[in-house]
């Protein structure tokens, strides 16, 4: 696991995290707004904001993943991002009323109160188009006070050993 903070002005290190995560096919990186004191937060393991299901507190913060396309996908299907969120049910629709829409190639693959938004993006979106889609949401349906930093959490692909 790899962890560090940026601004969304400057999110090179996103990228290139993005980047190397299509290249092995496998890990994922989860972007979460820096929080004022006293905020709760969603875990950041994979598909951890869930923790509503099992009975953890809910957040009202938000969480965003990035998810690279995996090797055995159909053609055509590139990565996916997800939204984790603590406006219920129709997140894309409070999105859209804001101002932000997603590309008409983009698909939504879920929109639901507890497991968030779920978007299959084509194969070459831009790594900037989805990591800017990606903040944006997170920081419109936050219910806290953002503090303008951010933190990546990065789950490596698993080490291949040859030999």
């Amino acid at each position: 696991m790899e962890q560090f903070e940026f601004v969304p002005d400057s999110t090179e290190l996103v990228l290139s995290w993005m980047s190397k995560l299509d290249e092995a096919s496998d890990g994922w990186m989860n972007l979460l707004p820096g929080l004022t004191d006293g905020s709760t937060r969603a875990s950041t393991g994979l598909f951890g904001g869930f923790s509503a299901l099992i009975g953890q507190p809910t957040t009202m913060s938000t969480m965003g993943t990035y998810l690279p396309p995996k090797r055995s996908s159909q053609p055509g299907v590139g990565a996916s991002i997800g939204l984790l969120h603590p406006c219920g049910s129709h997140g894309m629709g409070q999105l859209s009323r804001a101002g932000l829409d997603t590309p008409p190639t983009w698909k939504v693959r879920q929109d639901h109160s507890r497991r968030g938004i779920v978007l299959e993006l084509p194969p070459g979106t831009l790594h900037s188009d989805a990591a800017a889609w990606l903040i944006e949401a997170c920081t419109l349906l936050c219910r806290v006070q953002l503090t303008g930093s951010w933190q990546a959490v990065v789950y490596r692909p698993q080490m291949k050993i040859v030999g």
